[in-house]
């Protein structure tokens, strides 16, 4: 299933049926914070690649 994603810079927010949980994680690379199941805001740490 394929979902779109809003993209604003680094800041992504997306549904992602696999991601049935509350909280924030910290990856290497990004910062997840679900805030509702399903309901993904990722920050990359990284600078956006433009394309």
């Amino acid at each position: 299933m394929k979902l779109n994603r809003l993209r604003l810079g680094r800041l992504s927010i997306y549904l992602e049926p696999r991601d049935l949980w509350v909280g924030l994680y910290i990856a290497p690379t990004a910062l997840y914070v679900c805030p509702l199941p399903l309901l993904v805001l990722k920050w990359d740490r990284r600078e956006a690649r433009r394309g």
